[in-house]
C-alpha cells in the first residue's frame, strides 16, 4: 500500500521535540494534540484517521495516545461516535475540552 498519499507536514514544536523520554512517534501525536490546545480548540479525533495520516497502525495509536496521557502530556475524554477528545496538559490552563458535549464533525478519512 501506497502511504505517501495521506502524508501530513507536521512541525513539531521545539520543546516537545527536545523531551526526553519520548520517541519521536510520541512526541508527532503530542504536538497534534498540542497545536489543537494552543489555538483553543478541542481535538476530536478517531485512531482510524490519525492511523491513516500518520501510517501507522491503529493500535499502535492507541497505545501511544495512553501512553501519553499516563505520562501526563495530554487528556483523553472518550466516547463520541467512535471519536474521542484530546487535549495537552497545561498546569495553569482548564482542560480546552471540559464540558464539551461532542464534535461539530467527525474527521472522516476521505479528508
Amino acid at each position: 500500500m501506497d502511504q505517501s498519499d495521506h502524508a501530513i507536514l507536521l512541525r513539531i514544536d521545539p520543546w516537545i521535540f527536545r523531551e526526553e523520554g519520548l520517541t519521536l512517534f510520541e512526541k508527532m501525536l503530542a504536538n497534534y494534540v498540542y497545536s489543537w490546545t494552543i489555538q483553543g480548540k478541542c481535538c476530536f479525533v478517531s485512531d482510524e484517521w490519525l492511523a491513516y495520516k500518520f501510517g501507522f497502525s491503529k493500535q499502535d495509536i492507541f497505545t501511544t495516545l495512553n501512553l501519553l496521557q499516563m505520562k501526563g502530556y495530554i487528556k483523553i475524554n472518550r466516547g463520541f461516535q467512535g471519536a474521542r477528545s484530546l487535549s495537552f496538559v497545561f498546569s495553569d490552563i482548564d482542560d480546552i475540552c471540559e464540558g464539551v458535549s461532542g464534535p461539530d464533525d467527525i474527521f472522516n478519512i476521505n479528508d
